[in-house]
């Protein structure tokens, strides 16, 4: 599981994060088409020359429009970016805030599962020709099993057991 969506009503994870990006970056390009024509069909309205022929009401509606528009579309972009960085890092929202969250946590550790940018994109996204279709990936798996970076995680096990071992004898000096 990603995480839970609101907005959408539903939890995100490995059977439908691809439609959930897609709705993101679907709905980021119907929101700037949405601002770009408000802009044109309202520039009349606002030009000195059509000044005498301005419509209060009319003009009113379009500047709600817009900001609708661009505070609809500010959300919808910031939510694309954030997945987005998660995609092309290869992680999901709770790991994301854990390791922003857990003051043990050291910065040398690494994410294992990140493979490059190209292989993270392409094993939530499928095949490049299939980015942008919303058409299910199925790499055979199910979400069970995951590629990962075998020497990232050699070195993280091998950092992870040093520390851990730390840990046991401070404990063992604490208590005794």
């Amino acid at each position: 599981m990603d995480h839970h969506c609101v907005i959408l009503c539903t939890c995100i994870g490995y059977s439908n994060y691809k439609f959930f990006l897609l709705t993101l970056f679907y709905g980021n390009l119907l929101f700037y088409f949405m601002i770009i024509t408000i802009l044109k069909d309202s520039a009349p309205y606002y030009i000195s020359e059509y000044g005498s022929n301005l419509n209060l009401y009319i003009f009113f509606f379009y500047i709600v429009l817009a900001f609708l528009g661009v505070s609809s579309a500010l959300l919808s972009y910031f939510l694309f970016y954030i997945h987005f960085f998660l995609l092309v890092s290869n992680k999901t929202t709770i790991e994301h805030l854990e390791k922003h969250t857990n003051i043990n946590m050291t910065d040398n550790q690494k994410n294992f599962y990140d493979v490059g940018i190209y292989h993270n994109i392409s094993s939530v996204l499928g095949p490049f020709c299939f980015w942008l279709l919303p058409i299910a990936h199925n790499d055979g798996y199910q979400g069970y099993f995951f590629n990962f970076d075998q020497v990232k995680y050699e070195k993280l096990k091998k950092e992870y057991k040093i520390t851990k071992d730390k840990k046991r004898k401070n404990t063992i000096i604490t208590t005794l």
